[in-house]
């Protein structure tokens, strides 16, 4: 008797954790980080606010767009920009992003997990751009941030 009451309590505990872990896992394969630096630089899409210079041919400052995410995990950033061709991007320098441009002032970054995006930018006259994060299937950004250059 003492062994089936052992052997019972012994399965449910078996059971509990195997379930707690396996929801720690579905919470993790979505997920997506912003590290504090990319490839290219500092990281503008990290929750961090930094000073950003202006590229020049003397200081060329470059920056990254970069974005870790999980294998479950999709993401879509909307850049809104004041200036028109206030800073720009290397089109061969886009690992893992698709980039599509809704008009003149709007471009949108899109990501499938698992991947590592980075892209190389850089910011040639002074301006301001918001930038929106809709995280895993989000209609409303989950995160917007502002920058100044």
């Amino acid at each position: 008797m003492k062994t089936n009451v052992f052997s019972i309590v012994f399965l449910l505990i078996g059971v509990i954790v195997f379930t707690t872990s396996c929801e720690e896992a579905a919470q993790t394969s979505n997920q997506i980080l912003y590290p504090e630096d990319g490839h290219y630089g500092k990281n503008i899409l990290n929750h961090s606010q930094f000073d950003i210079e202006l590229y020049n041919d003397t200081t060329k400052y470059t920056y990254s767009l970069r974005a870790d995410l999980q294998k479950d995990a999709h993401l879509k950033v909307v850049m809104f920009d004041e200036i028109l061709h206030a800073w720009g991007y290397a089109t061969g320098r886009h690992n893992g992003w698709i980039i599509s441009r809704s008009n003149d002032s709007t471009f949108i970054f899109y990501a499938y997990g698992p991947v590592v995006c980075d892209v190389y930018v850089r910011f040639d006259k002074h301006g301001s751009s918001r930038f929106e994060f809709y995280e895993n299937g989000s209609n409303e950004p989950n995160r917007i941030k502002n920058i100044e250059y």
